[in-house]
């Protein structure tokens, strides 16, 4: 007969008559034959997708054992054989066989299953759109045409509907998250399967450190002083790249890099320090304070200096940014009025009277 895959359990296929071996005959089968009841018969299928029951009268049903059937067995059918054997008292069992072939009819009876399940790809954060990533593959064993959907809500990725090719549908936000996660869908119009996909998005280091609050050729001053780690300002910077490329250092110039054109080095950057805070989120800054005691009336004293502050990231390759401020020493009045002479002998005539000046002594 022909059998439709989406029988259930149980399901009846046919049913048959045995015939009992006699002492002229031996142990056959009967289709739809009434017959007295036959002790001693046992009837198998040698196919374990299928069982037989006995009925009554000498009948037997062949039933389905499984769920669903095999539609892409051989030739798409079954074949087997059908076992009667009959018992004896003090002799040797008979038995009797019956090729049975059953043809199967096809029908939609497996959910598409994703290989691999929950997959993982991975996108640089600088890939352009319509950039392909990755293709979720999804198998059913019916052979049914498949449709792939996206059924989270978002704008960032795409699915083609027949092949499962994902691909970026809008370019990703100057501060993307490292990790996307979606749900994609495949059906076969009868049954619906879901996997999480999570995309990685590769950080790309495509941001320089910027330094903020308009510090860069500006002029900063301090007081002198007796004491050293003078705060002369505070200097920030941000970058929006995400991990290592969005890690600042806030520093001088390195001793190379302090020689000027004529081959002298500059030795303003000994005197001052920068004293670096920890990053927070995006931002970090840092502290310009002087490093050693700088006196305003002391002869020959420098009292402007001209720094460059390198703002640079921890990416690969590295970025950098540069800035120049203008430091100014101020003076304060921290010195007292100082006698050139502490002791004077000086004579006065009686004889000088009104205006003259050898009245008024100068000192």
């Amino acid at each position: 007969p022909n059998f439709s895959v989406a029988s259930p359990i149980g399901t009846s296929v046919f049913t048959f008559n045995v015939q009992p071996q006699t002492s002229t005959t031996k142990t056959s089968f009967a289709t739809s034959r009434a017959l007295n009841n036959v002790a001693g018969v046992s009837i198998t299928a040698t196919d374990p997708n299928f069982s037989v029951i006995q009925l009554s009268n000498g009948s037997y049903q062949l039933n389905t054992a499984t769920y669903p059937l095999n539609y892409y067995s051989p030739n798409n059918r079954y074949l087997f054989n059908l076992i009667a054997t009959q018992s004896f008292v003090n002799r040797p069992p008979t038995t009797s066989q019956a090729l049975v072939q059953i043809s199967l009819v096809s029908a939609n009876v497996h959910a598409p299953i994703f290989i691999p399940q929950n997959p993982s790809y991975s996108i640089s954060e600088t890939a352009s759109i319509n950039s392909v990533f990755g293709t979720v593959y999804a198998s059913d064993a019916d052979l049914d045409t498949l449709t792939y959907s996206i059924v989270t809500q978002q704008t960032l990725f795409a699915i083609t509907r027949s092949t499962g090719v994902l691909s970026l549908d809008s370019a990703f936000p100057s501060t993307s998250a490292s990790q996307y996660f979606i749900i994609v869908s495949v059906t076969d119009t009868v049954f619906t399967t879901q996997t999480n996909v999570t995309i990685n998005v590769t950080a790309v280091n495509k941001q320089s450190p910027t330094f903020l609050n308009q510090i860069c050729g500006g002029n900063f001053s301090f007081n002198e002083g007796n004491t050293s780690g003078i705060n002369v300002t505070t200097i920030s910077a941000f970058d929006n790249d995400r991990g290592a490329n969005g890690q600042i250092n806030i520093t001088f110039p390195s001793e190379q890099a302090r020689t000027t054109v004529s081959g002298l080095r500059n030795s303003a950057y000994s005197q001052f320090q920068l004293i670096q805070l920890a990053q927070f989120g995006i931002t970090r800054s840092a502290i310009l304070q002087s490093n050693t005691i700088f006196d305003y009336d002391a002869p020959g004293a420098r009292r402007v200096w001209y720094l460059v502050i390198l703002a640079t990231d921890n990416g690969t390759p590295q970025r950098q940014s540069f800035c120049s401020i203008r430091v100014n020493l101020m003076d304060i009045n921290d010195n007292a009025p100082v006698f050139v002479m502490t002791q004077w002998n000086y004579t006065i005539y009686r004889a000088a009277v009104g205006n003259n000046p050898s009245r008024f002594l100068r000192i």
